[in-house]
């Protein structure tokens, strides 16, 4: 079964794919199956529905535990070196609903806004199980949930290609939002 999972190229399954996955097993040897493999230590089961491979990738869990959701916030602001503290342990999500979800000591945090925001797909990227914010995105949603956060990096959104960007984001966004992106992109270190 393990090695069946692997030839996927995923690491989180909901219960719904495993059954395609593995649709000679009837429901409850299925069930059976995967409560076994649970207590083994085989796979892991964060939250009803959802399972993973020992090892797995942090965003697509993400992916599975908010659907619909993209990954923003610190995390995307990190990998693009718009932030030096690494937030290894904790995934944002954006969402219709918030949630705070923790598992192998691990933290995934949904924060809603306000729904023509978060369903305008603009510079989200789709990626396998997951979504993701681009940098201008997570910046804005940064900003849009804390007006005054600092920056260790700001001159990454002085370039052409970010100016680009945030012309076309930034008008979805409160006035607030717009004058404090705007202030955070003028610092200068």
């Amino acid at each position: 079964m393990i090695n069946k999972l692997i030839k996927t190229h995923k690491t989180v399954f909901s219960f719904a794919e495993l059954q395609t996955i593995f649709p000679e097993q009837k429901l409850e040897s299925l069930k059976q199956t995967l409560r076994r493999y649970k207590k083994d230590g085989k796979l892991l089961n964060p939250q009803k529905g959802v399972w993973t491979l020992p090892v797995y990738d942090q965003k697509e869990l993400a992916g599975k535990l908010f659907p619909g959701g993209y990954i923003s916030l610190e995390k995307v602001l990190f990998e693009a070196g718009v932030l030096f503290q690494r937030y290894a342990n904790t995934v944002h999500c954006i969402r219709h609903k918030s949630a705070d979800i923790f598992f192998n000591n691990e933290n995934y945090v949904a924060r809603s806004m306000k729904p023509e925001l978060y369903n305008n797909p603009l510079f989200i990227q789709q990626f396998d199980g997951y979504r993701k914010a681009m940098p201008e995105r997570a910046l804005c949603d940064l900003v849009y949930f804390r007006p005054n956060a600092n920056f260790d990096n700001p001159q990454y959104f002085q370039t052409k290609q970010s100016e680009v960007r945030l012309k076309q984001l930034l008008p979805l966004y409160p006035k607030s939002t717009q004058k404090n992106v705007l202030r955070i992109i003028a610092q200068q270190i």
